[in-house]
């Protein structure tokens, strides 16, 4: 990442924010225009020259704010727009994947085909940098100081547990998606994404009730099971607070 992009992230995450719900109606619905499956013979889906992933790079970090000021200081909005706002995180968190090293070219043909979001994951992966932004946004999801900086009115006050049931209802999903590209025999994340991506993954399970994490378990199968259960683990033993010293 160029340091001047990295200048440009740091600065929006401080910006003042966007005043109008428009604004947000708006640009999901352009965002959920752009994600559709790419096709084969679109002869820009393996590009994989430097300017173009720098492009995409940029897309990516241009999506990641929009949403983050939506779950940072539009939170009485976002009720409205759970579906599409699960639905870019959906197409962002793919652009994280990899193909794996044995895949035949017939697989990753395969594999650029059904990825969500052609114009950014045509270039998957992208550089470990968007997983830590991706965790970033996830967190902000149930991060205290944008709770409490969303309760500055009585409306966005009164609407902060019904925020979080509503984006409880979609977390599950979001945690699905993240089991599939983990286990997907095709593709992988990387050691690297997968450890910056952690914090986000740990901030779902935060969203989700004992009932949600349940019927997320029942709905797998072994593998999805046994995978789950060690990044539950995981979180029990680093990431959720018990009031225990």
């Amino acid at each position: 990442m160029s340091p001047g992009m990295a200048k440009q992230i740091a600065d929006s995450e401080t910006r003042r924010p966007i005043s109008t719900a428009w604004d947000h109606h708006r640009w999901l619905d352009l965002l959920l225009a752009a994600d559709m499956p790419a096709s084969t013979a679109d002869p820009m889906v393996h590009a994989t020259d430097a300017a173009s992933i720098t492009a995409a790079e940029a897309i990516f970090a241009a999506v990641y704010r929009i949403l983050l000021e939506m779950a940072r200081h539009q939170r009485a909005t976002l009720l409205d727009l759970v579906p599409l706002f699960s639905a870019q995180i959906h197409g962002l968190m793919h652009c994280l994947r990899a193909p794996r090293a044995n895949a035949t070219p017939e697989q990753m043909e395969q594999f650029h085909a059904s990825l969500p979001f052609p114009l950014v994951s045509r270039h998957a992966p992208l550089p470990t940098a968007c997983a830590h932004w991706m965790a970033r946004l996830l967190s902000a999801l149930v991060d205290r100081g944008a709770i409490q900086a969303g309760t500055r009115d009585a409306n966005a006050a009164a609407s902060t547990s019904q925020y979080q049931r509503a984006l409880g209802k979609h977390a599950p999903y979001l945690l699905a998606d993240w089991l599939a590209i983990e286990l997907d025999p095709h593709s992988q994340l990387t050691g690297p994404v997968r450890a910056a991506l952690q914090p986000g993954v740990f901030a779902l399970l935060d969203l989700c009730t004992e009932h949600e994490r349940h019927y997320l378990q029942v709905s797998m199968d072994q593998a999805g099971r046994a995978r789950f259960k060690d990044i539950y683990r995981d979180y029990m033993a680093h990431h959720k607070y018990t009031g225990k010293a």
